[in-house]
């Protein structure tokens, strides 16, 4: 598929239709039908885009980049429904708890921040990492959210916000994570 301008930095994909979602450097959210066809662009950051997920049960694709914001997108108009701001640094990963109507947003000020999927109200924000943020992702199993660090580190949430434990091991940034909630497992990535 092309399109983007510039670097794709992230895409997701909805499981309920298919379609797919990518972000760029060249600060845009673009939508492709299953097909693979151009659907809409979404310009409403003012800088580069980060990271893209999707939120199927409410419509909507969840973007957060170099501006500092977290953005809410229509899947299906790519018009905004809502912004969330509050990270003073760049917002890098995104992920979606669906059934529990939560965003969770990961920045390099070294913060995960927590917002209503509805409306974007600010619920909470979690600290704990020494470093910038590089990952994020919700296992819906356990209702756990797990985030990655340029301090080596994968840390564990609970729903409440509380800081459940640590995993050290890593030589370098952990910059990607997978989650498998079936059998009650974490996987992580680094530069090492």
């Amino acid at each position: 598929l092309r399109g983007h301008t510039g670097m794709v930095r992230g895409i997701a994909v909805d499981g309920a239709t298919g379609a797919m979602f990518s972000c760029s450097n060249d600060g845009t959210v673009r939508a492709w039908e299953a097909s693979g066809k151009p659907s809409w662009v979404f310009r409403g950051h003012t800088g580069w885009v980060s990271c893209v997920a999707s939120d199927s049960a409410r419509g909507r694709v969840i973007s957060g980049g170099g501006d500092r914001t977290v953005r809410a997108i229509d899947a299906a108009t790519g018009e905004q429904a809502f912004v969330c701001e509050g990270h003073t640094y760049f917002v890098v990963s995104v992920a979606v708890d669906s059934d529990g109507g939560r965003i969770f947003s990961g920045s390099y000020d070294r913060t995960i921040r927590v917002w209503n999927a509805d409306d974007g109200a600010h619920l909470m924000t979690m600290e704990g990492h020494t470093d910038p943020m590089m990952c994020l992702a919700f296992d819906s199993v356990s209702g756990r959210l797990f985030s990655g660090s340029v301090d080596h580190t994968v840390r564990a949430w609970g729903a409440d916000g509380a800081a459940l434990f640590v995993c050290e091991g890593h030589d370098d940034f952990v910059i990607c994570l997978a989650v498998d909630g079936a059998n009650g497992r974490v996987f992580s990535g680094s530069d090492d």
